[in-house]
């Protein structure tokens, strides 16, 4: 088990910044992430702990298109994404242990958010519980 601090505005409206996170850390080594889900993520060489959504694995191609996020050619339903800026990306396949992650405020520029392909090593766990409401 880890506890994460929400820090910034990137996961707005579902983390507030200082809500804390609880991660499940026991998770990923008995089955695979899970699109929609939250999830820790290593970040710049194991300095930062992320949360992020998961939108889209290995095999998966993923878009955006004028902040609609559509994976293998369909659009996904995010009733978490309350604001969308639009964001705009060309279709990206990610790689056998690649996932796509990104936050769920889309309302902010896409040059201001930290986000993208992944490696499966970096997913440390799904967030089980936010403390707060």
């Amino acid at each position: 088990i880890l506890s994460v601090r929400g820090q910034g505005p990137s996961m707005l409206p579902t983390v507030r910044d200082g809500q804390l996170m609880i991660v499940d850390t026991v998770s990923y080594r008995i089955r695979r992430p899970r699109r929609g889900e939250l999830t820790a993520v290593r970040w710049e060489d194991d300095r930062a702990v992320l949360i992020k959504r998961i939108l889209a694995g290995p095999g998966d191609t993923i878009a955006f298109r004028d902040g609609v996020v559509e994976v293998n050619d369909v659009t996904i339903a995010e009733p978490y994404v309350v604001h969308r800026a639009p964001w705009q990306m060309a279709p990206t396949t990610l790689t056998p242990g690649q996932f796509f992650v990104v936050g769920d405020n889309r309302g902010m520029p896409m040059a201001l958010h930290t986000f993208g392909t992944v490696e499966r090593a970096d997913l440390i766990g799904p967030v089980f519980w936010i403390v707060g409401d």
